[in-house]
């Protein structure tokens, strides 16, 4: 066990040591893709694509790459928080009585790490639905298209004759294809575009709360990083300083 309680140190250390650098891609990132003054043009940036579509479902090829972006940095968000949190646990002392004001101290850390945490992690598991239910909104509205493929045979067998019996057998085969086209219904087109407005907005906030998770991390530790390495007074893992 003790070279399992090393790796996670040094995995903990790593994870101190590189939250700035992740603070501040996101802090890129969010003045970037998110410096909007109004909702109202990115509305008109989603309506835009939906009529240049002329009914045929179409991606929208600028949230879903933004998604891809922030599902990574929230992926690496949630690497260093669960880091933290196994460096912060392997640092408590065996129980012993008295003294314990520290362990206490690095107990609450840990728990207000594994609170910041939560909404991260839940957040990982809502982004797929952004595909499901975009895709359940142009069922309703788009073009259909379907192909049916016809194959018909026949034999024929002619008995008697100069040449005596013969039989014949032709087949043949038929692809049609089918489009209906279907007018936009302004409710139905109004939906799908609230959709990816919806998500813009939730993929927004959900890069915030990563990046707020980290700097209230950081805070936290930065705060009682002396209970954190010495609980009682003596340094049990030999760790270090650090500062952001």
């Amino acid at each position: 066990m003790s070279s399992l309680t090393a790796i996670s140190v040094r995995e903990g250390e790593v994870a101190l040591a590189n939250l700035p650098e992740q603070v501040g891609k996101m802090q890129a990132l969010l003045e970037a893709e998110f410096a909007y003054t109004s909702l109202a043009d990115i509305e008109s940036g989603f309506k835009q694509l939906l009529t240049s579509s002329g009914g045929s479902a179409t991606e929208n090829a600028n949230m879903g790459a933004l998604l891809s972006t922030v599902r990574n940095e929230v992926t690496q968000t949630m690497s260093i928080l669960l880091a933290l949190k196994r460096w912060i646990r392997v640092q408590v002392p065996k129980i012993e009585d008295g003294n314990n004001f520290g362990v206490s101290v690095q107990l609450d850390v840990a728990k207000g790490i594994d609170e910041l945490t939560t909404p991260v992690a839940s957040s990982l598991g809502e982004m797929p639905g952004y595909f499901e239910s975009r895709a359940s909104a142009w069922d309703k509205i788009g073009n259909k298209k379907s192909k049916e493929s016809k194959t018909s045979s026949s034999a024929s067998k002619d008995t008697g004759g100069k040449d005596g019996d013969s039989s014949k057998t032709s087949e043949s085969t038929s692809t049609e294809e089918k489009t209906s086209e279907s007018s936009f219904a302004p409710d139905s087109a109004n939906h799908l575009i609230a959709l990816d407005v919806k998500w813009f907005v939730s993929l927004h906030h959900t890069l915030l709360r990563a990046r707020d998770s980290l700097v209230l991390a950081a805070d936290m530790i930065e705060k009682n990083m002396e209970k954190l390495l010495r609980p009682k007074g003596t340094n049990t893992q030999g760790g270090g300083m650090y500062s952001f």
